[in-house]
């Protein structure tokens, strides 16, 4: 099952963003309640940054109807020499990688790279959500596969 996102705009949902060196991040885009305390009806992107895939996810901007993720002012921090920290070259790198490889699939630089960026799916035997490449790609995770379930 082909699990690459193939869209003009990045839907609410789990994602995963592998780099052609097998690194990945995961990432999680969500709307707002219309009765939220922060930023109501806006579409937030968090970062996983803890074991739980549901969980441990450390917000860091805003996307819009076309991808375009507004890294926060907070996230952006500059270093004692007033120079971007590498914490803003990061935010700023996934906010871009995003953008391009939504906005123009299979017509660009990150995907030369071998970049993807794969929608999560769900474990077919225990139901967890998958965020690993591999275990995405594969439809299990690795205690399932560890057990003869794929």
């Amino acid at each position: 099952m082909e699990t690459t996102i193939e869209r003009m705009a990045l839907p609410n949902g789990t994602f995963t963003l592998t780099n052609g060196n097998g690194e990945h991040r995961t990432l999680r885009i969500r709307t707002q309640k219309d009765d939220a305390k922060f930023a109501p009806g806006s579409r937030l992107i968090s970062l996983l940054t803890g074991p739980d895939n549901y969980m441990n996810y450390t917000n860091f901007g805003f996307v819009n109807g076309h991808g375009k993720v507004k890294v926060w002012a907070s996230k952006l921090r500059q270093n004692k020499h007033g120079e971007p920290s590498s914490t803003e070259h990061f935010f700023e790198k996934i906010a871009h990688m995003l953008w391009a490889m939504a906005n123009a699939p299979g017509n660009n630089t990150y995907e030369e790279r071998g970049c993807e960026l794969k929608q999560s799916r769900k474990c077919v035997i225990c139901n967890r959500k998958l965020t690993d490449p591999t275990s995405i790609d594969m439809g299990t995770g690795p205690i399932c596969r560890g057990k003869g379930g794929g």
